[in-house]
């Protein structure tokens, strides 16, 4: 019979881990899947951006569709998860699946229409007429008494307007009840003519650009005005000024409570404004704008080149002035929308969707004239209106 072995309790090889070391093994086991676990997910994030980037679509699939009259020459807006619909005679929304959820008739010779957050605003330009909205139908109408010249609508339902009475202008704002918050008044042959407005999502923040002669050169000036208790300490609430003796500013426009672009024809200023303006950043343009567009914090300005295959180049500038995209292109789109990573540009023929590397994620030709596109609230989803009806589309 073989005799048993004793066992040693002092023998380091035959004891339990310490509970030290068994603290480390489970650290170390902790960060190696953490570790892999990001790199899985950094990896299916830089797929999905592959595949988005590259993935082209050359067709669509109608999923609604409305008839148009002839001789329709409505215009369209995006609104909320749908689109609005409007021309002299009226405004209608429609939701995600063409279905009306309200009409509001009126008669304009020249309706101008502005949206902020869930409000509408639509001014009769030249008349006096606003009609303030939101997602469930008319709020107010305002009787300005006087000719308005543009119309803003802030997020609050609050519009600001411009006015017309021979040499004097006026800005105005009113709340979505049709009370006047302020009223400021200019004369045209001292402090200028205004050729833009912004007003902030807030409605607390007003920003006018003004072009006016000094002698007989034509010079800038952005006012900046703010209607919260700190402006109530400035006369009629001016906060700020701004002047520039050789750009001419014909865009403003808030980025949100506080922050403020202005597109000049030879430069792009970037403003905050917390209560008081103040200038962050300034981009030089060598070029002559021939057309603009923004939207979601972009600026997109297209010239033509002198030289060269394209005729044509579009810069795309982001919030804080950087240049993030050129694009060169021969076709004359005479439209152009910006969507969340991509820019659709066309005209009555075709239409192009390129994303913000420059490269195209959808083409097409079409065969009835295209008047408008507006992009849908979802992947890839649009309207297309031509001259024959209006179809709500997904890319395919």
């Amino acid at each position: 019979m073989k005799k048993k072995q004793d066992i040693d309790m002092n023998d380091v090889s035959l004891q339990e881990p310490s509970y030290d070391e068994r603290i480390k093994k489970y650290k170390i086991k902790r960060n190696t899947i953490i570790v892999t676990v990001l790199v899985l997910i950094a990896a299916v994030t830089a797929g999905i951006i592959i595949y988005k980037n590259l993935k082209h679509y050359d067709d669509y699939t109608v999923l609604s569709s409305l008839d148009k009259e002839n001789n329709d020459n409505s215009k369209f807006l995006k609104y909320k998860t749908g689109f609005l619909k409007y021309d002299n005679d009226g405004i209608t929304y429609y939701d995600s699946y063409n279905k009306i959820v309200w009409q509001q008739s009126y008669e304009m010779k020249k309706p101008q229409v502005k949206v902020c957050g869930d409000y509408i605003g639509v001014a009769n330009i030249s008349s006096s007429q606003i009609y303030i909205l939101d997602s469930t139908g008319l709020k107010n109408i305002i009787d300005t008494a006087l000719a308005i010249t543009e119309i803003e609508v802030s997020a609050v339902g609050a519009c600001a307007v411009t006015l017309e009475d021979g040499q004097i202008n006026y800005v105005r704002m009113y709340d979505v009840n049709g009370k006047m918050i302020y009223d400021i008044k200019k004369v045209i042959e001292g402090d200028g003519y205004p050729l833009n407005i912004a007003v902030s999502p807030n409605g607390t923040k007003l920003c006018v650009s003004y072009l006016y002669l000094d002698k007989t050169e034509p010079k800038s000036k952005l006012a900046f005005y703010n209607f919260s208790e700190v402006g109530k300490n400035e006369v009629e609430f001016l906060v700020g000024e701004f002047e520039y003796d050789d750009t001419v500013i014909p865009e403003v426009m808030f980025t949100g409570d506080n922050k403020l672009t202005a597109v000049g024809d030879n430069a792009l200023l970037y403003f905050t404004m917390e209560q008081y303006p103040s200038l962050d950043e300034k981009t030089d343009i060598s070029y002559e704008i021939t057309q603009m567009v923004y939207d979601n914090g972009y600026i997109g300005l297209v010239h033509n080149n002198d030289s060269g295959k394209e005729a044509h180049t579009l810069e795309v500038y982001n919030g804080k002035g950087k240049r993030v995209l050129t694009y060169r292109y021969d076709e004359d789109f005479v439209n152009m929308c910006f969507m969340k990573d991509y820019i659709m540009m066309y005209n009555q023929g075709m239409a192009r969707m390129i994303n913000y590397m420059g490269g195209t994620r959808f083409e097409y030709k079409f065969d009835i004239p295209l008047q408008s596109i507006v992009w849908m609230s979802g992947k890839d989803r649009f309207v297309f209106v031509n001259t024959k009806t209006i179809q709500q589309v997904i890319l395919k």
